[in-house]
Order: C-alpha cells, then sequence, then structure tokens
C-alpha cells in the first residue's frame, strides 16, 4: 500500500504521532471526563414523573449534540489551517513536493490528519452518547441524522481549513481565513436567502416566500438544520427525509469545491518569499516629500528607528515596532468589522436606548465578541517564536523571562486596543439618543477590560505551553470555555447559590450585578447594579489574571528557558 498509495507515509507521520501522543490522549480523557460529568449532573431522578425524565433525558442529548457541533466549527478549522501552510513556515514544503506523494495525496493526508482527531473524540464519547438510549423521549433516528450532520459539518470545516492553508503563508492569516469560510459555510447562503426574500414579496405572496425562506435556511445553513433538528420533539413533524439529505449535500459540494481550490494552489509552483530589499531613508527631503502621500504622513516603515532607549522593554519595543505596524492593515480591519457590528447592534437597542435592561444586553454583547476575538490575536505571541526558529536567538540576548513576558503581553494588549475602541465609540449613538445609564455603561466597560485581561492572560499561558499555533489557539479557546461558562455552569448544577455561581465567570458577575433577563422576563431587582457584588468580583478575576500572569512567568523561566 506505501508504494501504490504513498501519501500513507504522510498519515502516519502526522497522524498517527498524533494520536499516539500525550496531548491526544488528555484531551480525550479530558472530553470523556466533561461527558461523563454532564451525563451524571443531569441524569432523571428514578422517582420523577416520566413526563420530566423524558425532558431531561431530551435536554441532556440535546446539550450534547450542540457542544459537539460547536466543537466541530470551532476547533477543526484551527488544526486544519495549519496543515499545508506550516511545512512552508519549517521550509520543508518543497521537500514534501519531491516526493513520490501526488498533489491529490498531500490533500487527502492532510484532510484525513485535520478530520482524524476530532473523530477520535467523538467515537470516545459514543458510550456517554449512547447511554440516552437507556432513558426515554430520544428518538434513535434524530439521534443518527444529528451525528450525520456533525460528520459533514466537520468535513466541511476542515476542507475550509485546508483551502486557507494552501493559500497563505503565515499560520495566522490561514487561521483567520479558515474562520471566514466557516462563517460563510453557516450563515453566508442564508443571508442572501433572506435578502432575496425581502424583495420577492412584490412579486409572490407573503406567505409562500416566508415558507420557502424557512425550507432554505435548514438546507443551506448547518446552523439552522442543527438547531431545528434537536429542537423538534417527538411526534412533531420536524424535518423530513429530504431536507436532511439536501443539507449533507450542500456541505458535500462546499468541502469538494474548497478542496479542488485547494488543490489546485498544492499544484501551482510555489512563489519565492517576498524578500523586503528596501533600505531606510535618511535624507529629510524625500522623507518630507514622502509624507505628502497616503499612508505615509501617518507613519512611514522605511524612515530609520530609532535607537532602543535605555530603560525599555526590548521585546515590547520589537513587537510594536515589527509586529503590531506590520500588522497594521489588519488591525486597521478589525476595527472597522468590530464598529460596524457593534453599532448595528447599538442601533437596534437605541429603540429602547433609556432601559437599563436594554443596555446592559447590549454590552454583554460587546463583552462576549471581544473575548471571542482577543485570543486569536494573542495565540501566536511564543508559537511564532518556535515557528520561525528564533527561540535560541531569544536565549542568546540579555532579557530576562520576566522581561520576555511582559512584553508580549503588553503588545497583546495593544493588539486588543481596537476592539475596544470600536466598542467605546459604538456606544455614542446611544447616548445621542438619550441613554444616561452612565452607572451601567461605567460598570459595563471596566467588565470588559477585565475580561480581555482574563482572556489575554489564558491564551498567554496556552502560547507559552505548546510549539503550534493552531495548538494554542484550541488551548486558549478551551480555557476560555472553562473559565467564562464551565465553572458557573458546574456549580450552578452542584446547587450552589446564585451569587456563588455567577461569581466563578467574569461574565456572569456582570450579568449578576446588573440584573440581566437574558431570554425576556423581569430582570430582577429593578434598574440598579449592585456595587458591592460586581466589585468583589471583579477584584477577584482581576487577581486571577494577575496570578496567571506571576505563573507564566515563573513557568517559562523553568521550562522553556532551558532545553528539556
Amino acid at each position: 500500500m506505501r508504494v501504490y498509495f504513498p501519501a500513507l507515509s504522510l498519515v502516519k507521520r502526522e497522524l498517527l504521532s498524533t494520536l499516539r501522543g500525550v496531548r491526544a490522549f488528555l484531551l480525550l480523557v479530558l472530553f470523556v471526563c466533561a461527558g461523563v460529568l454532564y451525563a451524571w449532573l443531569n441524569w432523571p431522578e428514578s422517582d420523577g414523573s416520566f413526563w420530566m425524565a423524558s425532558m431531561l433525558s431530551r435536554f441532556m442529548m440535546q446539550t450534547f449534540i450542540i457542544l459537539l457541533f460547536g466543537a466541530c466549527t470551532l476547533f477543526v478549522p484551527a488544526f486544519s489551517a495549519s496543515a499545508i501552510v506550516v511545512e512552508r513556515e519549517r521550509a520543508t514544503y518543497d521537500l514534501l513536493r519531491m516526493t513520490l506523494i501526488r498533489p491529490s495525496g498531500i490533500l487527502f493526508a492532510k484532510m484525513l490528519n485535520a478530520v482524524g482527531l476530532f473523530l477520535l473524540i467523538l467515537v470516545g464519547l459514543a458510550p456517554v452518547l449512547s447511554v440516552a438510549f437507556f432513558l426515554i423521549g430520544v428518538d434513535p433516528v434524530q439521534m443518527g441524522q444529528a451525528l450525520a450532520i456533525i460528520v459533514a459539518t466537520t468535513i466541511a470545516c476542515a476542507a475550509a481549513g485546508v483551502l486557507s492553508s494552501a493559500m497563505f503563508n503565515r499560520t495566522l492569516f490561514a487561521m483567520g481565513a479558515s474562520y471566514v469560510l466557516v462563517i460563510m459555510l453557516m450563515i453566508g447562503p442564508l443571508i442572501l436567502v433572506y435578502l432575496a426574500s425581502a424583495i420577492a414579496p412584490f412579486f409572490v405572496s407573503v406567505r409562500a416566500v416566508f415558507g420557502s425562506v424557512e425550507y432554505l435556511a435548514t438546507v443551506v445553513s448547518p446552523v439552522v438544520t442543527m438547531i431545528t433538528l434537536v429542537g423538534t420533539s417527538i411526534g412533531t413533524k420536524g424535518l423530513s427525509g429530504t431536507q436532511i439529505l439536501l443539507s449533507l449535500c450542500y456541505q458535500a459540494v462546499f468541502a469538494l469545491s474548497c478542496l479542488g481550490v485547494a488543490l489546485y494552489f498544492i499544484r501551482r509552483p510555489q512563489r519565492p518569499m517576498k524578500v523586503e530589499d528596501s533600505k531606510p531613508i535618511d535624507n529629510r527631503s524625500i522623507l518630507a516629500q514622502r509624507k505628502l502621500t497616503w499612508p505615509f504622513y501617518i507613519i512611514d516603515p522605511l524612515r530609520r528607528k530609532k535607537p532602543i532607549e535605555d530603560g525599555r522593554n526590548a521585546m515590547l519595543v520589537r513587537e510594536m515596532r515589527w509586529g503590531l505596524l506590520n500588522r497594521g492593515t489588519t488591525l486597521i480591519r478589525v476595527f472597522y468589522c468590530s464598529f460596524v457590528v457593534y453599532f448595528f447592534s447599538g442601533a437596534v437597542a437605541s429603540i429602547d436606548a433609556r432601559s437599563f435592561d436594554t443596555m446592559g444586553r447590549w454590552m454583554l454583547i460587546q463583552i462576549v465578541l471581544t473575548i471571542i476575538i482577543a485570543p486569536a490575536l494573542m495565540a501566536n505571541v511564543f508559537t511564532k517564536e518556535y515557528e520561525l526558529r528564533n527561540v535560541d536567538m531569544l536565549r542568546m540576548t540579555l532579557l530576562r523571562p520576566r522581561e520576555m513576558i511582559l512584553g508580549k503581553l503588553f503588545a497583546g494588549y495593544m493588539s486588543v486596543v481596537p476592539l475596544v475602541a470600536a466598542a467605546v465609540l459604538s456606544c455614542l449613538p446611544l447616548i445621542a439618543l438619550g441613554a444616561r445609564n452612565w452607572t451601567m455603561l461605567g460598570v459595563g466597560y471596566a467588565t470588559l477590560l477585565i475580561c480581555v485581561s482574563v482572556s489575554l492572560s489564558l491564551t498567554l499561558t496556552a502560547s507559552i505551553f505548546t510549539r503550534r499555533t493552531a495548538a494554542a489557539l484550541v488551548l486558549g479557546y478551551s480555557l476560555s470555555v472553562v473559565v467564562f461558562i464551565g465553572l458557573w455552569y458546574v456549580a450552578a448544577a452542584l446547587g450552589a447559590s446564585d451569587d456563588f455561581a455567577y461569581m466563578l465567570s467574569p461574565v456572569g458577575s456582570y450579568v449578576r450585578s446588573a440584573n440581566l433577563s437574558l431570554f425576556g422576563g423581569y430582570a430582577g431587582r429593578g434598574q440598579g447594579v449592585r456595587l458591592e457584588y460586581w466589585f468583589y468580583a471583579m477584584g477577584m478575576w482581576a487577581s486571577v489574571a494577575a496570578t496567571l500572569i506571576a505563573a507564566s512567568i515563573i513557568l517559562f523561566t523553568r521550562f522553556r528557558m532551558t532545553d528539556r
């Protein structure tokens, strides 16, 4: 088989070595233990009614399916996005092309490597999922359809990541493009369908239009398909077999299209890396002339930079001059996109701008979106040093580990500044329309800064303990899920008091202190913020972030500054 199908050698080099490693074993144990703990906490009581047991068992299975679906859309693109681009960064791509493996074999092996780890986790969780068949209220057919959609979504997300990996030469750019493609897979056609439905009522009846929109939404959006499928009660008319089949065909067409384009990029001869041969300009007259043109009147990369002053953190200066400035256009785009999202959400909130609960929920949207984007801007702060093989040079410098960690951390804070600036500027329309909840605004933006600090410290720790950007991103998001959601949920499931359970999450502390009603209903305690509770919670999480940074410095000094 290795002679007639040499791509198996690549599978053995990557997939089997990954599955045999300690990291894959620990990841599998973590997921299985989390699944067993969730099933144990939500197992129906023996003395309850059959209706209650049926509802609990269905809720347990729905949560399992939604979590697996969310995990495949969050983690698989990160792993697959580094499949081919890492060969270019390690300068082994040309050696791989010189082997007997054809481009189609390389593509197949990389796809199998990207999907293999998640499918292993899915197989490991199969016994936990199977316990639901001993309960009432779970339809085996719906269970099989949901698993089929999860597998199809996993393959489609892996294909999107492999395409991004074949197009770009940097891991971070490939990851960003892979998540953009996944978003297009999930809601891209759905947005087009709803835009078409806004014009269609001029030509056909409204009832027929909305019927077609609902039908197409379950076909061209895997998110809508999954939510509609698991949210359907037994005995009611849910998704038909034709809709499930069309949804699977849509994802198959998307995956094949991505793989076809990726095969084109793999077969295309690789372009030589661009070498910056421009020299710094010292002539004042030339610099004065360049200042009259865009964008050099803002910043001129050819202007000779001043030497690093004494007492400055050299790592921070390095990250600011050659890291953030090289990503300046990317950060500007992040600012524009986040400002547009925040502005439109604020426009919706401006309908009831004076409402305390409306302002709180709008601030919550900003907090959640920021902590979702922040790890992606911080994940490669140390892994890029391993990928570019700069670690030995860093060890030979006079920089202390503390200076390296703090320099990288402050550079991460600077990369998140566009997100925070967009959030702050987007509140101006609300203030102009009569929103005067100054306490809510202050508490919300202070919570935003605390959440950013916790998220960046978690991602910094993940970047220190990994050597690949994809692994650091996945580990950072996993730690964020545990800190922002997991502890909160476990404490609530164990019967802890609401004040204690919500305090175990920075976001939960904000929700509890502001007494928000997230899913309708009365807000709880009136139109005020519990400042004392909020101060205690935010002080605790600020201490947690500082502790994580101090622990990162200690562990980096012990494990990363010496060869082991």
